[in-house]
């Protein structure tokens, strides 16, 4: 060991492997966080996609039929379109493509903005953490390498 050569830890002058800080486990767990956080709205994303069907009427998908600003199909059941039953044309009257939709909507914007919501935090965290991990180093470096140390 010469002059210029900084300390050893007392861990690693021990012999022993160095433990890991408790940052790494930080960093295990935001990037985990962060990923599932990132496939709850792709779900959200995938439910959006999802048809929306009546008896009478294709919806599409949940997306599409906002985005479009599609209308509901109203029929007769006293004269039912060819190929369909009074029962089909009043059950989509009582539930048209509308309310089913916006069921759907509601449900695919809370998982798409929670998990964007919880994956942005949790980057958050890891930036801070990973940016505040830096800065010791820095000192630790400054201190080392300071004249007189």
């Amino acid at each position: 060991m010469s002059i210029a050569d900084p300390p050893l830890p007392p861990a690693a002058a021990s012999g022993q492997p160095p433990r890991p800080g408790p940052r790494r486990g930080v960093l295990r767990w935001t990037a985990l966080v962060a990923t599932i956080g990132v496939v709850v709205a792709l779900a959200g994303v995938g439910v959006l996609a999802l048809p929306v069907h009546s008896p009478l009427q294709d919806c599409g998908s949940t997306f599409s039929f906002l985005y479009d600003g599609r209308t509901d199909v109203m029929g007769d059941p006293a004269n039912p379109p060819k190929g369909h039953t009074r029962a089909e044309v009043e059950a989509t009257n009582r539930t048209p493509c509308r309310p089913r939709v916006a069921d759907r909507a509601e449900v695919a914007g809370g998982l798409l903005l929670g998990g964007l919501l919880v994956a942005v935090v949790a980057s958050g965290i890891e930036m801070t953490v990973r940016l505040g991990s830096q800065r010791g180093r820095r000192r630790r470096r400054r201190i080392t390498n300071a004249p007189g140390a």
